[in-house]
């Protein structure tokens, strides 16, 4: 076998793990090692468990079903005015308020209902040119029948004056028959509404265009819902949209989309839809918080559990089961995720069985294995062929009943004929498979032996947990391996 440092850079080399090196206080070295990350696009190689280790590591498999999935984009976001239903309020002349008939903020109003009326001095002047021009087309004789439509063009004008400063109909007629000019004008709103802006008040002065009141019609409102920007790929404008409140969790309003925001926010990093949603009960105001369900389109075909998939960022991969304790990484081309389940365009067939539990921990021991091998190819120590006489080694530790913490090792080693062996390299590997519902990686620590005599090795070795640990004992000599026994030790507390 390698020395210890020449193994820790062939691993580090190869890509898969991470290695930290420590010394404990009599010189021994033990090497604690954990995953490489997920992206860097490892090479994976099959694994192989018997029965006990996999229901040690809680090993499960199923097989892969067709199906169809029926993807929901879910996204969340506040209820805002619907922009094209807002009406801006204003006069176009100056003058002063002489009454006001809606006061406040939040009230609702109809189309033709009273707002406030106006003095002006420009309102007054145009009605008494218009009141003029309809009695001289009154006091014209037959005689004067020519000039009639010269006297209509006179009524014309003022006429227009008055509707272009918004003069109501009902009294332009009531002034046509009373042929007295309004000293104060009602002004009525143009559409139904409610008040969200009010700046007019009692006795104040306007001016041309500036704002009175600003009503917003509340028969539909927006919702613009922040999603998850893989999602825009899926979603289009004019597709129907279920949508909750948080204060009336038990009822679901159809709504649809109504435009898809270009961009993706920096600070959120998240992506915007507008939800046009009815809103007939009028209980639905601005600043409400919902929930938005967008269903796609379904898709058939094999699908697999959520679990069995490891996603890497660059590929997709699974283990399937081939038989006798062998798990085989594949990659998959996936489609859509929905309800826990992946969609498989390719990499596996109906009846294949997957593992859907521990794959973090088989994924783990496959690139460990598969670095080992092209390390071992390369320039590890050859393995005895079959032909070659064969060593045998026993193995002990000191408690027997292994604890955590540092433990004696001991190792003796007899050839073919049974006499010590007083020149090989003796390494030990100890190995515990992760735990992903605590969060756990894999823990693995080496130990190498110096001889004592009489054939007789002797070391510490770190248990830093207690629970089942896999030891490998590895015995070499002159670069070639001639022994290995593997055993496993139930550390105690």
């Amino acid at each position: 076998m390698r020395p210890l440092h020449v193994v820790t850079a062939a691993l580090v080399a190869a890509g898969v793990i991470a290695i930290v090196v420590a010394r404990d206080r009599a010189g021994d070295s033990h090497v604690a090692t954990s995953p490489a990350p997920p992206d860097s696009g490892p090479h994976r190689q099959a694994v192989t468990l018997d029965g006990r280790r996999q229901q040690l590591a809680g090993v499960r498999a199923e097989p892969v079903t067709r199906g169809t999935i029926a993807r929901v984009i879910h996204g969340v976001g506040p209820l805002i005015l619907d922009e094209t239903r807002l009406t801006d309020i204003n006069v176009k002349l100056d003058g002063w308020i002489r009454e006001l008939y809606v006061n406040y903020t939040g009230q609702e109003v109809r189309r033709g209902n009273a707002l406030f009326a106006l003095y002006s001095q420009e309102l007054v002047g145009a009605q008494l040119q218009y009141l003029a021009a309809l009695r001289a087309r009154e006091q014209l004789t037959p005689a004067q029948a020519a000039d009639r439509d010269y006297q209509e063009r006179l009524i014309e004008t003022p006429r227009k004056r008055l509707q272009y400063w918004d003069f109501p109909e009902d009294q332009l007629r009531a002034l046509e028959k009373g042929g007295q000019a309004l000293d104060a004008v009602i002004f009525r709103s143009p559409a139904d509404g409610m008040v969200i802006e009010k700046m007019a008040t009692k006795g104040m002065h306007v001016q041309a265009g500036q704002t009175l009141y600003r009503l917003a019609d509340m028969s539909f409102v927006w919702i613009d819902a922040n999603v998850n920007p893989a999602d825009l790929l899926h979603v289009r404008a004019g597709q129907k949209a279920a949508v909750t409140i948080a204060i009336q969790p038990e009822e679901r309003i159809s709504g649809r989309v109504l435009h898809v925001f270009p961009a993706v926010s920096e600070s959120s990093k998240s992506a915007r839809l507008r939800i046009e949603v009815p809103n007939k009960s009028g209980q639905l105001r601005p600043g409400m918080f919902a929930s938005v369900d967008i269903e796609v389109d379904p898709e058939q075909g094999l699908v697999v559990p959520e679990d069995a998939v490891i996603d890497s960022g660059r590929r997709h991969t699974v283990f399937v089961a081939t038989g006798n304790g062998r798990f085989e990484p594949r990659d998959v081309d996936v489609g859509l995720h929905a309800d826990n389940r992946y969609l498989v365009r390719s990499g596996l067939t109906e009846g294949e069985e997957v593992v859907t539990r521990s794959t973090f921990m088989l994924d783990s021991e496959s690139q460990l294995s598969a670095a080992l091998h092209d390390y071992s190819s390369t320039s590890g120590p050859k393995v005895v062929s079959s032909n070659e006489p064969q060593a045998a080694l026993s193995f002990l530790t000191d408690p027997s009943a292994a604890r955590i913490g540092k433990n004696q090792l001991e190792v003796q080693l007899l050839g073919a004929d049974r006499a010590p062996l007083t020149d090989a390299v003796i390494t030990v590997q100890f190995y515990m498979a992760p735990m992903p519902s605590m969060n756990m990686p894999a823990m693995r620590a080496d130990s190498r032996l110096e001889h004592v005599g009489a054939g007789v090795y002797r070391g510490t070795g770190t248990f830093s947990m207690a629970g089942p640990w896999d030891v490998t004992v590895v015995a070499s000599r002159n670069g070639t391996q001639i022994a290995e026994k593997r055993l496993s030790v139930v550390v105690a507390r």
